[in-house]
């Protein structure tokens, strides 16, 4: 779990209750303290992990999808054009390299 400040606190919860589970016994005893030491913080620390993933999640689509109208864009500049140009009047020793991974 990354300790970036978003997720720390839902790093700590699971650590504190992957260590909890080392005295389940203890827990398992008293109905309330499983659910307010182990099961209620795993709960909502999942629930915050999800909400965190899914802000991410559409971050990341959104700025994809920029990525994508961008380049879907790149034909109708001058520059781009200018550039097409100046490939294929080019000997082609002096065309441009493109790689692609």
């Amino acid at each position: 779990m990354p300790e970036k400040p978003p997720l720390a606190e839902v790093g700590a919860t699971f650590r504190e209750a992957q260590a909890s589970l080392e005295h389940l016994d203890d827990l398992i005893a008293s109905e309330a303290r499983l659910l307010t030491q182990l099961l209620e913080p795993v709960e909502e620390a999942i629930q915050t992990y999800s909400v965190r993933y899914l802000q991410v999640f559409d971050q990341m689509t959104a700025h994809a999808e920029k990525v994508r109208q961008t380049m879907e864009a790149l034909p109708d500049r001058p520059a781009f054009r200018a550039f097409l140009l100046n490939a294929l009047a080019a000997d082609e020793d002096e065309l441009p390299v493109i790689e692609l991974e």
